[in-house]
C-alpha cells in the first residue's frame, strides 16, 4: 500500500494503542501530537506550548481556540497565555473533536492524509 501511495506523497499519522492505556482518553492521539511536535521530557510548559504552537498554526496565524484544545489535551499549564475551556464534559469533548477534525481538514487540503493505527483493538472507548 505505502509503494502505491508514494507517487502522491501522503501525510502518514501513525497512532499506538496499547492494553496500558486503554482508560487514558485519546490516548494515541495525544501521543502522536507529543512526537509531533518534539516535546521532550526537559521542556518548560512554555515550551511545550511554543512547540505546539507551532504545529497547529505552522504558517504563524495563532488560532487560540485550537491551541487551547491541544494544550488541555496533553496537559501543558496553561497559564495566562489561553482561555479556558468549557467546565462542562459534554461541551469540552465536542470542542475536541471540533479542532481534531479541523486539523485533520488542514492537513487534507495539502496531501492525501493515511492514518495507520497500531493494535487498534486496544484503542479507548472514546475513539470506539
Amino acid at each position: 500500500m505505502q509503494d502505491r501511495l508514494q507517487a502522491e506523497r501522503p501525510i502518514r499519522l501513525r497512532y499506538f494503542c496499547s492494553p496500558h492505556r486503554r482508560d487514558s482518553a485519546l490516548f494515541p492521539f495525544i501521543a502522536q501530537f507529543e512526537r509531533a511536535a518534539g516535546f521532550t521530557r526537559d521542556d518548560t510548559p512554555a515550551e511545550k506550548s511554543d512547540k505546539l504552537a507551532a504545529l497547529v498554526s505552522p504558517s504563524g496565524d495563532s488560532d487560540q481556540e485550537t491551541e487551547a484544545v491541544f494544550i488541555d489535551l496533553l496537559g501543558v499549564p496553561a497559564g495566562e497565555r489561553y482561555p479556558p475551556l468549557p467546565d462542562d464534559p459534554r461541551q469540552k469533548r465536542e470542542r475536541v473533536f471540533t479542532v481534531l477534525v479541523r486539523q485533520l481538514e488542514v492537513l487534507a487540503k495539502h496531501r492525501p492524509v493515511v492514518f495507520l493505527f497500531e493494535d487498534a483493538h486496544w484503542i479507548d472507548s472514546t475513539l470506539a
